[in-house]
């Protein structure tokens, strides 16, 4: 192999990299396809990212009717447009002291 072919391949190697990374979505999807069970979920509100949030009745929340379901974890009078699983928690490979 000569020092070309190697340039060569790592170039190509960065290509499908590349390629592959463009065809990866975002993780964001569509608010109509969001679970309503209450599993934890993250939100995307008016341009922001709003953490652990989940569909769930509203008890203490005087802005809705009592005991009405809605998204909670922000309170705003936007409506999120896409939700996003949670990432796995990190792997915790040595118990702190």
């Amino acid at each position: 192999m000569t020092s070309k072919d190697a340039h060569d391949f790592t170039r190509q190697d960065v290509l499908r990299a590349r390629a592959a990374l463009s065809a990866t979505p975002s993780g964001w999807r569509g608010i109509e396809s969001a679970p309503k069970d209450g599993t934890r979920i993250d939100l995307w509100v008016a341009g922001r990212r709003i953490t652990d949030s989940r569909w769930a009745r509203n008890d203490a929340d005087s802005t809705v009717p009592f005991g009405e379901p809605r998204w909670q974890g922000f309170y705003g009078l936007q409506e999120p447009t896409h939700w996003m699983p949670l990432p796995d928690a990190p792997v915790v490979t040595k118990e702190p002291k």
